[in-house]
């Protein structure tokens, strides 16, 4: 009785009988995986049924060992005779164009992988089940910073790579500055001229987000979250988190007895060649919840996470339920199937859908998506690398890291591999000619935790890795410099290790530098510094407050740290976000802010008060503090006031011989030759 329904089911998928024949043979047999359900074995086949067959019948046996390469591009033109509807927020359907209309295999897999992994418990969590398989990808088919306007000195967005750029709610071209009021609607543009700074222009973005701002508890809930910008010449990028809230009597899916969303991030275009009156361009839209971007020359790179619930029984027009949408303009679309690829080995329900930008011609120049995976960890200038958590046999976490060619706005699987652990973020990757090098925590809630160097080459494959370093403790942070790696660790000292990686197959450990305390960040400060901005710490691991490092790395067999400057308690936004710091060693400066919790006793009653330092820094003399801005002061009784105040957004830069500090409520103007307050513009 079963064979004849697997039969029936397999026969409605029509591939080849030699293919259907070894499908049955492999399924007779007794399931080796331990850990998965017998009905998700069934699942599993009919999917690699459905991926072999459309794959053979469609490319030509173009596969390789572990990874199908692929270049392929969509159309973006509109067909009329090929069209389907689709949903965008909450707006009737609208002509979809599509290039695939009679092959729905893509999305008819998608829906079975959901079916498998989806679990239906008072959570509605997913099941992660094991795999040994082998990782990789079936596949279905398939520049320079901004340029500046003027020769002035001023500081640019705290990146990674000096030539990918990455949004932030604070740009600068040298002339003006654009401030984003983080989660809102509104971007302030100054004309930057120290103590005669002065507002240009206020770009209202709600009459281009009204669709998300409609609120009606009984029937639905539309938002928007502003996310970051970019500037490239005389174009000014806006990005939007945007969502939409549909009643689970209004969804199909037989599991929604909670809310469910329709998410998009979404990318908005101006010509800014008239400072005091920017034009609207072009809005574009793509599935699911903005994770991360990169600008690299004119083109833009934009990452989302979309999530796909499963319903209780596919039909024949369910496309957008399965597969994510794009939209340019007022064109809508639903993504192509030959710019699909599914995880061979995947736990996840989720895609990372990847689109480019042409931002100085005004179009979308390509789209690309990965079913499975946990999203994009690292960009470099010419790969993005997706990461996805998956699991040893003794159930030890493993990484399974995919590398995407992003060429010219192009988008290209190419390889995948894995390494035992976790990656902290983005900081514990880098690429150097044409290798991949990392650093990974194993198993790092334990006291058996360890951590380890990899080195991949540019197909994925592990050259080399050192094992087995600082057991029982965590890396906390992590800085590649060329031919040398740089990681912290930390559990009741700090250990800073410098790897020689300048030969990939043999990697070592030169040197390891132990004191109290760990630094978060790390940045290069010249030839031979490195500073460090972390917590300090007593012998026994007990944290006790903010503090500045800077280490002398001229010897790397001796790493020694030079200075370090406890601040004492507080927060700081630049433990965990790399661009709420300024570094410049060129400038000699370091800046951020710190929230500190005083008693008053006028007002007997805690305060939370804002500050931004700036600090130079001095072989011989250390740090110094050159000013210290009070942002706020909000009485601790004062809730409303403090939960509003956005102190997170908080961030500086220089022009010229002038620093400009925004905290989304206010610009401030600081002379950097008396480090006076000169001027403070609200709003």
């Amino acid at each position: 009785m079963f064979e004849d329904k697997l039969k029936a089911d397999i026969n409605k998928l029509s591939p080849s009988e030699e293919t259907k024949s070894a499908v049955l043979a492999i399924l007779s047999k007794k399931p080796k995986i331990k850990y998965f359900k017998f009905s998700s074995v069934i699942a599993a086949a009919l999917a690699v049924v459905l991926a072999v067959g459309v794959f053979y019948n469609s490319y030509d046996n173009d596969i390789s060992k572990n990874v199908v390469n692929t270049n392929q591009t969509q159309e973006n033109t509109t067909n009329p005779q090929a069209t389907e509807k689709a949903v965008e927020g909450t707006k009737k359907p609208t002509q979809t164009t599509t290039t695939n209309n009679n092959d729905e295999s893509v999305y008819k897999s998608i829906y079975k992988l959901v079916l498998d992994n989806y679990e239906e418990d008072q959570d509605h969590t997913y099941k992660k089940h094991y795999s040994d398989s082998a990782p990789g990808y079936v596949s279905l088919g398939g520049g320079e910073l901004a340029e500046n306007v003027s020769a002035k000195d001023f500081s640019s967005t705290n990146t990674q790579h000096e030539d990918v750029d990455e949004e932030d709610i604070i740009k600068t071209d040298g002339n003006f500055i654009y401030r984003l009021k983080e989660g809102w609607d509104e971007i302030y543009i100054y004309k930057a001229d120290g103590k005669n700074t002065k507002k240009v222009y206020t770009l209202d973005m709600y009459p281009l987000l009204d669709d998300y701002y409609y609120s009606d508890e009984d029937e639905l809930y539309s938002d928007a979250y502003s996310s970051g910008m970019y500037l490239y010449k005389d174009r000014l990028v806006v990005i939007y988190d945007t969502y939409t809230k549909i009643l689970a009597k209004d969804c199909k899916c037989k599991f929604c007895s909670r809310e469910n969303y329709e998410d998009f991030a979404q990318v908005f275009i101006f010509d800014i060649s008239n400072r005091a009156k920017p034009r609207f361009l072009k809005q574009f839209k793509q599935s699911g919840y903005y994770e991360d971007s990169r600008m690299i020359g004119d083109k833009l790179y934009v990452f989302t996470n979309h999530y796909i619930d499963c319903g209780e029984k596919i039909k024949e027009n369910e496309k957008t339920r399965y597969l994510p949408i794009l939209s340019q303009g007022n064109t809508q679309e639903i993504q192509d199937e030959k710019n699909i690829c599914i995880a061979d080995d995947t736990t996840s329900t989720r895609y990372s859908v990847m689109c480019s930008y042409d931002v100085q011609g005004v179009n979308r120049v390509d789209d690309f998506s990965c079913f499975g995976g946990d999203g994009v960890e690292y960009v470099s200038k010419n790969n993005a690398y997706l990461t996805e958590k998956i699991y040893r046999k003794d159930w030890l976490p493993q990484t399974k890291v995919t590398k995407i060619s992003i060429s010219a706005g192009k988008f290209k699987l190419v390889a995948s591999g894995k390494f035992d652990g976790v990656v902290l973020n983005q900081f514990s990757m880098d690429e150097y000619k044409g290798y991949l090098r990392l650093v990974a925590t194993q198993d790092k809630w334990s006291n058996n935790s360890y951590n380890s160097l990899c080195i991949f080459d540019k197909n994925m494959k592990k050259v080399s890795s050192i094992e087995k370093l600082a057991k029982g403790e965590r890396i906390y942070s992590a800085r590649f410099m060329g031919e040398y790696a740089y990681f912290v660790t930390f559990k009741e000292t700090d250990p800073l290790f410098c790897a020689d990686v300048s030969d990939p197959k043999h990697p070592k450990i030169v040197s390891e530098l132990k004191i109290p305390g760990f630094s978060n960040y790390l940045h290069p400060f010249g030839n031979n510094k490195l500073f460090g901005f972390g917590e300090s710490a007593t012998k026994r691991g007990e944290i006790t407050g903010l503090k500045m490092s800077m280490f002398n790395i001229k010897n790397k067999q001796k790493v020694t740290q030079e200075n370090v400057l406890e601040l004492g308690e507080g927060f700081s936004s630049a433990n965990y976000d790399h661009k709420a710091i300024l570094v410049s060693d060129k400038k000699n400066l370091i800046s951020f802010a710190v929230e500190t919790e005083d008693y008053d006793k006028n007002i007997d009653d805690d305060v939370y008060k804002g500050y931004y330092y700036l600090y130079s820094y001095n072989q011989n003399k250390g740090f110094k503090q050159l000013a210290k801005i009070e942002i706020y002061n909000i009485p601790d009784n004062d809730d409303e006031k403090y939960f509003d105040y956005d102190w997170l957004a908080i961030r500086g830069l220089y022009i010229e011989d002038y620093f400009y500090i925004s905290d989304g409520e206010k610009m401030i103007v600081v002379d950097l030759n008396t480090y006076k307050t000169v001027k403070t513009i609200n709003k």
